[in-house]
C-alpha cells in the first residue's frame, strides 16, 4: 500500500491501539522505502553508527535483510529507524506548494520541528510489535521482506533511480559455484548408474571389481584297488569211527 499523504501520527496511533497490525506492517514498510529510496545515506549512517556492517554501495534488498536481520535483536536500531521516520515525517511537513496568482507553484516552508520523544516511542512501539509476530510467525517476516522490496521497486522506478542496485548481484562467484556444483552432482549421477550397470551384468561384488582368479585343474580321481577276495577251501567232513 502507499501512502501519498496522511496524516501519519493519527494513522499510526488508532493502528497501535486497535492493535492493527496488517495497518501497521503497511505503514512502516512505506516510512522504511521512503527512508531506504530517498534517505540512504541517513540509513546507511545509522547502521554505521550501531557497529552494523553494511556497505554504502549495498543493494536495496542487502539494506533491507540488514535491517530485518538485526531488528529483532537491536533495540537501538528500532529507536533510530523511529527517529529516522519520525523526523522524515516533520521535514515533509515542513514545505507546502501554494499556486500564486500568475499560476505558478512555489514552495513555502513552514516553521519545522523536531519530532518529540512521544512520538518517537510510538513509532518504536509500533515497530516493536512487528518484530515480535516475526517470532511467532515466522512466514510474516518473509511477507514483510516482500512488501517492502515490491514498494522500494515501484519507488525506484518513479524517481528512475539506478544508482543503486535493487535486487543483492549474485552472479561472479555464486554462479560459478553452482554451475560446480551441478557439474559434480551430473558426474555422481552417471558414475552411480555405470556401477549399477556394471553390477546388473555380474562384473561387481559389494561395489568393486573382483579379482580374476585362475580356473583350477580338474583332476580324475583314480579308483582305489580292492583286495582280491580268496576263495574258500572247500572242507571234507570227516565221519566219526
Amino acid at each position: 500500500m502507499l501512502y501519498l499523504e496522511h496524516d501519519f501520527y493519527s494513522n499510526f496511533n488508532s493502528g497501535v491501539n486497535s492493535g492493527d497490525n496488517e495497518l501497521l506492517t503497511d505503514m512502516i514498510v512505506n516510512e522504511l522505502s521512503e527512508l531506504i529510496v530517498y534517505r540512504t545515506p541517513k540509513i546507511i549512517d545509522l547502521l554505521e553508527k550501531l557497529d552494523i556492517k553494511i556497505s554504502a554501495k549495498s543493494s536495496n534488498e542487502k539494506i533491507v535483510d540488514v535491517i530485518i536481520l538485526n531488528l529483532s535483536q537491536n533495540n537501538k536500531l528500532i529507536k533510530g529507524l523511529a527517529f529516522l521516520i519520525s523526523e522524515n515525517n516533520d521535514a515533509s511537513k515542513s514545505v507546502k506548494v501554494v499556486v500564486g496568482k500568475d499560476g505558478k507553484e512555489r514552495k513555502i516552508k513552514n516553521q519545522s520541528r523536531a519530532a518529540n520523544v512521544k512520538e518517537i516511542d510510538m513509532v518504536a512501539t509500533g515497530l516493536m510489535g512487528i518484530v515480535d509476530s516475526f517470532k511467532y510467525k515466522p512466514q510474516l517476516k518473509k511477507e514483510f521482506k516482500l512488501k517492502l522490496m515490491r514498494v522500494i521497486e515501484t519507488k525506484s522506478n518513479a524517481v528512475g533511480d539506478s544508482t543503486r542496485q535493487l535486487s543483492t548481484n549474485k552472479n561472479g562467484k555464486y554462479v560459478f559455484f553452482a554451475v560446480v556444483v551441478i557439474a559434480a552432482a551430473i558426474g555422481t549421477y552417471f558414475y552411480i548408474k555405470n556401477k549399477k550397470k556394471l553390477a546388473a551384468d555380474g562384473m561387481l561384488v559389494d561395489g568393486a571389481t573382483p579379482p580374476i582368479t585362475p580356473p583350477v585343474p580338474t583332476t580324475v580321481a583314480q579308483p582305489i584297488a580292492q583286495p582280491i577276495a580268496q576263495p574258500i577251501a572247500s572242507v571234507t567232513p570227516v565221519n566219526n569211527i
